[in-house]
């Protein structure tokens, strides 16, 4: 548990230290959690119009070791879509000690193929890739879809879209055309940081955050008892990436047989694989995907497919939604 005394003391002595990991951890090349974990918030699409939002502020871990605040690991989430069955598993790849798992390496030989760009290999290749995933502490500060979560302290998890503007607040880039240079800031400093706007329009191609952004600088709280009170409900995200929390070969390769059966386009899924696959009555299987955020994925080892950009409201209808949005938060 982190006191803010502790906080404050530890503040500016890990600065450069918290600066110099984000860094390291960008030049890193480096499963999915069980949906009913309460913990865990994410932000409500309106089904209707397709759009979505809420005000968050990125806090501080309860690592103080952890000088990113965040952590990082992949996953992959992919439907079958002759049978229907997912498999939405944490890649073994996610720590170096753990290897590759099977479904990573099927990948590689789908992948490698053929040199032909289009190739239905690549296609299936690139619809099972690994996505990146990161895991922070959040204080909702307003969730207009559940007002209940407000004022309340979750983990979160997240993707790439996210991540980039948490990067691109942390070290702005000068504007091309203007030359100006936003002021830096750190998104888990509690008193140097700044509320962030997540704004979510659903496309063709996945939920995008390109209009999200941080609002103005400015302090989480006004009184020390605030912030104590807020720092004592941060999760420890060490156990999600811990080793002991994974899981084995062995149990990803059954999962993956049952998914996609003993081979795919020709390659055995499981290579070297010696038995008989797992019956399709051993378990009640899942027809819909389990209702989670959208995945803003890059693909590795494979180049990433073309995802749409947005950066405008889709509608007038759609800024009025923002703009009452943020104006109440």
């Amino acid at each position: 548990m982190v006191d803010f005394a502790k906080y404050k003391a530890l503040r500016e002595s890990n600065k450069e230290k918290k600066e110099e990991a984000f860094k390291k951890e960008e030049t890193q090349e480096t499963t999915s959690y069980e949906n009913d974990d309460k913990r865990f918030w994410k932000p409500t699409m309106d089904k209707v119009k397709k759009i979505g939002g809420a005000v968050i502020r990125f806090l501080p871990e309860d690592n103080v070791e952890n000088l990113l605040n965040y952590v990082k690991y992949y996953e992959h989430s992919f439907k079958n879509p002759e049978n229907g069955k997912w498999y939405i598993e944490r890649s073994l790849s996610s720590l170096t000690e753990l290897g590759q798992d099977s479904i990573a390496l099927l990948n590689k030989r789908l992948w490698s193929s053929s040199s032909e760009k289009d190739h239905p290999h690549k296609k299936i290749a690139s619809r099972q890739k690994r996505n990146t995933k990161y895991i922070a502490n959040v204080l909702v500060v307003n969730d207009p879809a559940n007002p209940d979560n407000n004022g309340k302290v979750f983990l979160y998890k997240f993707g790439p879209a996210i991540y980039n503007k948490i990067a691109s607040a942390k070290f702005p880039k000068e504007d091309a055309i203007t030359g100006v240079k936003a002021d830096r800031l750190d998104p888990f400093d509690i008193i140097d940081g700044a509320n962030f706007e997540i704004r979510i329009n659903d496309t063709k191609d996945g939920w995008n955050y390109d209009s999200s952004t941080f609002s103005a600088l400015s302090p989480l709280a006004n009184n020390d008892a605030v912030f104590d009170a807020i720092l004592k409900q941060v999760f420890n995200l060490t156990e999600f990436i811990d080793v002991k929390n994974y899981k084995t070969n062995q149990a990803l390769d059954k999962r993956l047989i049952e998914v996609l059966g003993m081979t795919c386009q020709g390659f055995e899924v499981v290579e070297g694989y010696v038995g008989k696959a797992p019956s399709q009555q051993a378990k009640t299987e899942q027809s819909e995907a389990p209702n989670q955020s959208q995945s803003d994925s890059d693909d590795l080892p494979f180049d990433p497919d073309p995802v749409a950009s947005t950066s405008d409201f889709a509608s007038d209808a759609d800024k009025a939604f923002f703009e009452d949005l943020m104006a109440n938060s």
